[in-house]
C-alpha cells in the first residue's frame, strides 16, 4: 500500500501540503495494517494481491505515458 500510495501522490511546493502528504504517507498504510490483523486471512490475501496488482498497472501506465 505504501508504494501505491508513494506512486500517484502528487509533488506540492507548498510545505503544509508536503507535510500532510507526508503524514498520510506514513499513518495510512499503518493504520490499515493493524486494521488488517483483526480481518480473516482471506481478505487480507486479496487487499495484498490487489495491492500489487494496482501498483503494476500503475507502473506500466507512468511508464507507457512517458
Amino acid at each position: 500500500m505504501w508504494v501505491q500510495q508513494k506512486m500517484v501522490t502528487a509533488q506540492t511546493t507548498d510545505p503544509q501540503q508536503q507535510a500532510q502528504s507526508q503524514m498520510m504517507l506514513i499513518m495510512m498504510p499503518a493504520l490499515f495494517a493493524f486494521m488488517t490483523l483483526s480481518f480473516p486471512s482471506g481478505l487480507a490475501l486479496y487487499w495484498v494481491i490487489s495491492n500489487i496488482i494496482s501498483i503494476v498497472m500503475q507502473y506500466y501506465i507512468t511508464v507507457g505515458a512517458d
